[in-house]
């Protein structure tokens, strides 16, 4: 890979001209800048033992296709095929990983969006020629973009209409909604969904992997917490006339909730093939980076500099935050603009 990123004259680290440890300090402070706050890598010595709910899946930065840069969220994972009852809600009830994109955003073209609910507009020729200039602009789509204004009830329209819609992967095209929610607004609106348990601690040597979850106990060491560190928790579904009652209500904020269009799904066993062959990083992190698409970073102690915040990019952040030699490849790519469509690193 190093061979092959030098004769693309990328900047890397270990370039016979970059010997200077000040460029290397500097690229570990911009790593540690970046670094997504609370995310660390999950060990895959045992099968599927990281392969949860509340888990993230990390492209591998060469990872090339509509999965390139992508951070995965799984909601659903069984060995087996399972009942239809005790599963998630849209989970692959023939066994299998459920899980939602979550840094991908769903775009729309001008001409699409004055399509939307089949109510064609008719512009006058300074509009047509604006729309030409404009053909290849995108903005993110709505949920009013995604499903027909007409089939909107108005309470809806009003709390959600506008807003964004992410891109949760190429199958199962169904609008789904997370939503962070107190204990104290629960038992108010009784909105109701699927926590989405985080995973707090891991035992390398014995690869038992523990997780914070709403209630309950069972034998994979769950803690009875609906949250860590925070006084809320993240939820998959949920009823979603109840969240606009409580948005047009003034006790939860639009933000509080986020919607995705389609899903990522494998068979069984298809997923563990693609980890161990090294498509994915296996990790885990706080649930609400699958709310908002978004990160926070740890405090360097004064270790900023001017002009040097991070980016957004939570693909890049939790890049960052599994290891130096990770941070500094996807910094490579991404400063370089590599385009994951065009020569592959491994031909001669």
């Amino acid at each position: 890979k190093l061979t092959w990123a030098e004769s693309h004259e990328f900047d890397t680290a270990d370039s016979n001209d970059d010997k200077d440890d000040a460029v290397h300090e500097s690229r570990r402070k911009r790593n540690r800048r970046q670094a997504a706050l609370g995310v660390q890598q999950l060990p895959t010595s045992m099968p599927s033992s990281y392969l949860r709910s509340g888990s993230y899946l990390v492209a591998h930065p060469l990872l090339s296709g509509y999965f390139s840069r992508c951070v995965i969220v799984i909601i659903d994972h069984t060995e087996d095929i399972v009942s239809g009852e005790g599963s998630s809600s849209n989970s692959n009830k023939n066994g299998g990983t459920y899980g939602l994109v979550v840094n991908k955003e769903s775009l729309i073209s001008p001409r699409g969006r004055m399509s939307v609910g089949n109510v064609q507009k008719s512009l006058s020729s300074s509009q047509q020629q604006q729309q030409q200039s404009e053909e290849t602009a995108r903005y993110r789509r709505t949920l009013t973009d995604v499903i027909q204004v007409e089939c909107l009830p108005e309470i809806l329209r009003n709390a959600f209409g506008d807003s964004p819609v992410r891109d949760g992967g190429p199958v199962n095209p169904s609008v789904q909604m997370m939503h962070a929610c107190s204990p104290e607004q629960e038992s108010k609106y009784h909105i109701g969904g699927d926590v989405l348990p985080m995973i707090v601690s891991d035992d390398i040597a014995g690869n038992k992997i523990t997780t914070s979850k709403g209630s309950g106990d069972d034998d994979n060491g769950v803690i009875v917490s609906s949250a860590m560190h925070t006084d809320e928790a993240v939820y998959y579904q949920g009823d979603i006339m109840c969240a606009a009652e409580a948005v047009i209500g003034g006790d939860m904020k639009q933000d509080d909730f986020s919607f995705v269009i389609g899903a990522s799904c494998w068979e069984v066993g298809q997923l563990e093939s693609e980890i161990a062959r090294g498509y994915w990083l296996p990790c885990k992190g706080p649930p609400r980076m699958a709310l908002t698409g978004m990160c926070e970073h740890a405090d360097c102690n004064g270790d900023n500099e001017q002009g040097s915040e991070p980016k957004n990019d939570l693909w890049l952040s939790m890049m960052c935050a599994l290891g130096e030699e990770e941070g500094n490849l996807a910094h490579m790519l991404i400063d370089n603009e590599y385009d994951e469509n065009g020569e592959a690193c491994d031909e001669p």
